[in-house]
Order: C-alpha cells, then structure tokens, then sequence
C-alpha cells in the first residue's frame, strides 16, 4: 500500500497508512474496552491488531529512503526500540491489570500510545536524508 501511495502521491505519503491505521486501531481498542461482550473484544483486538500493523508496515520503508547506505543501522534502531517496547508492554500491563483489577486502563492506554504513535507518523519526512 505504502508504496502504490509513494509512486502516485510522493514518498511523503508513505505516513497515510500510519496516519489512518493507528486511530482507528485505537477505536477499535477503546471498544474493546468497554465493550461487555467477549466475542466483540475478541473481535475488535484482532481489527486493532490488523490496523496497527497497517501503520507499522511502512516504517521499514521508510528506513530505507531516510537511511540510503545506512539503512541498516536506521532499521536496526527501530527494531530495538520497537523490541524494547514489546518487552516492557506485557509487564505495565500485567501490573497495571493487578493493581487495577481490570484490562480497562491497560487497553486505554494501548488506545492512547495509538493516537501517540499517528501524531508521530506526521512528523515523518521520508524526503529528508540522514546525510553521515
């Protein structure tokens, strides 16, 4: 999709999916939230999961057009960073469901760091080279 959008619209269009994915992710997690039944939350985690990815996807190529020759050590950062927040996500949530008594919290704010993560997405500029 990212890269149908670059070659009709510029590289800058790469952000759209990110952009529009990750909020709606988010909906769907908030409805998940508050929603009382199981199959709905069910339902509504597997579309947020399947926006989410929808966001992320683009980001490797947009290593690539940001990190020319170096983008390797660029993609290599992402991934750390984007692995240490896999590690530390099931353990805040885990405390934040033992201490609360409950996934609510814990999904709103999956749901926030989605809007987070758009909002981030606009301040991409695959057009700007790290020139090293």
């Amino acid at each position: 999709m990212s890269d149908r959008l670059a070659r009709r619209y510029g590289s800058r269009a790469r952000r759209l999916p990110g952009v529009v994915g990750f909020p709606v992710a988010a909906a769907a997690t908030l409805g998940a939230a508050t929603t009382s039944s199981p199959d709905a939350a069910a339902w509504l985690l597997t579309a947020a999961a399947g926006f989410g990815a929808m966001g992320v996807a683009p980001a490797w190529a947009v290593c690539l057009e940001i990190g020319g020759r170096h983008a390797g050590v660029i993609s290599g950062a992402m991934n750390m960073f984007g692995n240490l927040g896999g590690t530390l996500s099931p353990i805040l949530v885990g405390m934040s469901v033992k201490r609360f008594s409950s996934w609510s919290l814990a999904l709103e704010s999956v749901a926030a760091f989605y809007v987070v993560a758009a909002l981030l997405w606009l301040l991409v500029d695959p057009r700007e080279k790290i020139v090293a």
